[in-house]
């Protein structure tokens, strides 16, 4: 790979940024420079909750997070979050430049152990691997939305734990062995996907390491109590060992659907399906063709061990299955952008290095692998700045919403509170208060105000409509006014429901809803808002 700097003049000096200062503040220029229109868009719904929780309770907000309200033992995913509420509170700024800091650190400890893995590499392929990882724009989501900080910690401890294994085997000393366990422990008090760490660093071991020596197995001895300890943990904080979304929802799979989403996963990421016109399409051939799906996959298989199999291969593809797998059972979002990206965040490790590895591999021409290598990462910035671009408008909408003047002591029934901006998080969740009045208390905790929403919608424009019908005394039709759009309730999709106050009937496609009050509802202090090409409007009831 020398002969290719000689064939470049522009690289002839490439080899000084081999020091990693230089890397590094190469990338976390590169970093603010793609996400610098986002920075503002970080507290939407699970980020402003950390923080009303940690702001109320102060460090007992720690317990509050991971006992009484996400029910799972995540203590280092909240220990990180509230110590950086504590240095930079409310900050966005501060928050942002930290996010695109430890985002960069990221990128540089995979271009250390691409060094490892590669070890015959150049630099430069090295750092193409890196600006894989970096200008993905998968990891927006991971990146803008504020309660993501352990997703970054995830990344950051796997790699971590791959060059700290790699030094136990050729030190043994009690310093590496001691970071070593200590890394393992806190990533697995970070995410459920944690737990897979020790099978990843196993076939490591096995395919690269000294698997003859019993000394180097040592931590690995160590690691299964560890486990034990935290799904007891687990077990007895939050009532189920599994955590998250629970056994019924994590270890209840479907092969077919399974492999569906894993062929959806392969061309997400390897083809970076969110900037194609026709991504619907192939999504649609891969739920339909079902059982081609099996032979696609054998031919894959066939192709692979024919003409690639080797254990580098091996190794990175085993683990972006591996972190693959139990988010196959989860949503896939094939109609918006960014929503559920985050879970692409570990696999993405993987997938950079297989594809400079490949690229490298099938093309001999040096001047071929770089312009692919290039119109990739061209074409992953330009959608990384399409997302950040979408972001900044979910931003510029909730400053319009928010800045409308609310009364006091009014109760306010949100009839379309916009949910996302073409995919960019605006008011979800809320942890059982209104996700609107989580973000109102974020400025002013003092306010008395009171939200329902009776159904949220998402929003492609600024412009979207929504038009409004009194049938009677106690209905009312919503519709919506453009396509494009649907009513949502929660993230569940729109069902009908009711309670005490009113019911709402939505029709067969979300398009509109009739809402039905109770007869005797106070109407006095009660008003129905709703969004409309760019303003609040209301009706009092």
């Amino acid at each position: 790979m020398r002969d290719t700097f000689n064939k470049f003049s522009f690289l002839k000096n490439v080899e000084y940024i081999n020091k990693d200062k230089y890397v590094f503040f190469i990338f976390l220029i590169l970093s603010i420079v793609l996400y610098i229109p986002a920075f503002y868009s970080r507290w939407v719904f699970d980020a402003a909750d950390f923080l009303l929780k940690y702001e109320k309770y102060g460090v007992d907000g720690i317990w509050y997070s991971f006992h009484e309200s996400t029910n799972t033992f995540l203590i280092s995913n909240h220990f990180i979050h509230f110590l950086i509420y504590k240095l930079f509170g409310k900050n966005l700024l501060y928050h942002s430049l930290f996010s695109m800091f430890w985002h960069s650190f990221n990128a540089l400890l995979l271009l250390k152990f691409s060094k490892i893995i590669f070890r015959n590499k150049s630099i430069f392929f090295h750092l193409l691997v890196s600006l894989l990882y970096l200008t993905s724009p998968y990891h927006s989501e991971t990146n803008i939305w504020g309660c993501n900080y352990h997703y970054l910690a995830l990344n950051s401890c796997l790699l971590l734990l791959f060059l700290l294994i790699e030094f136990y085997n050729h030190n043994s000393s009690k310093k590496i062995l001691f970071l070593l366990l200590f890394v393992f422990a806190f990533s697995l008090g970070l995410h459920e996907l944690a737990f897979l760490n020790i099978l990843i660093l196993i076939v490591y071991q096995i395919l690269f390491l000294n698997k003859e020596a019993k000394k180097t197995w040592l931590p690995f001895i160590i690691f299964i109590p560890i486990i034990f300890i935290f799904l007891f943990l687990r077990n007895k904080v939050g009532g189920n060992a599994i955590g998250h979304y629970g056994a019924s929802v994590h270890l209840n799979y479907n092969l077919i659907e399974s492999i569906q989403k894993l062929f959806k996963y392969f061309y997400k990421l390897f083809f970076i399906s969110s900037i194609h016109p026709f991504q619907f399409l192939v999504h649609k051939v891969i739920d339909k063709l079902v059982w081609y799906n099996f032979l696609i996959l054998a031919a894959l298989v066939f192709v692979y061990f024919k003409y690639f199999y080797n254990k580098i291969t091996f190794f990175l593809i085993f683990g972006f299955i591996l972190f693959l797998i139990p988010v196959l059972n989860l949503y896939f979002v094939d109609y918006m952008y960014i929503a559920g990206d985050r879970y692409c965040t570990v696999p993405l490790i993987f997938s950079s290095l297989i594809i400079a590895y490949l690229i490298f591999f099938i093309f001999k021409n040096s001047k071929l692998k770089l312009l692919i290598l290039g119109i990739i990462i061209i074409l992953q910035t330009g959608t990384l700045c399409y997302y950040n671009y979408l972001w900044s408008k979910s931003y510029s909408l909730m400053k319009l919403i928010e800045n409308y003047k609310f009364e006091e002591n009014i109760n306010y029934y949100w009839l379309n509170l916009p949910e996302s901006y073409k995919g960019a998080y605006m008011y979800k969740g809320g942890d059982g208060e209104n996700p609107f009045l989580v973000r109102l208390k974020l400025k002013n905790k003092d306010r008395n105000l009171k939200f329902s929403t009776i159904a949220g919608m998402n929003m492609n424009s600024i412009h979207d409509k929504v038009i409004v019908e009194k049938l009677n005394s106690e209905s009312i039709k919503v519709t919506l006014g453009q396509w494009g759009n649907w009513f949502w309730v929660g993230e569940n999709g729109a069902n009908d429901y009711k309670n005490e106050i009113y019911s709402v009937d939505f029709d067969d496609i979300n398009h509109s809803y009739i809402l039905k009050l109770n007869s005797d509802l106070n109407l006095n202090n009660n008003r129905l808002i709703f969004y409309d090409s760019g303003q609040i409007k209301q009706i009092k009831l």
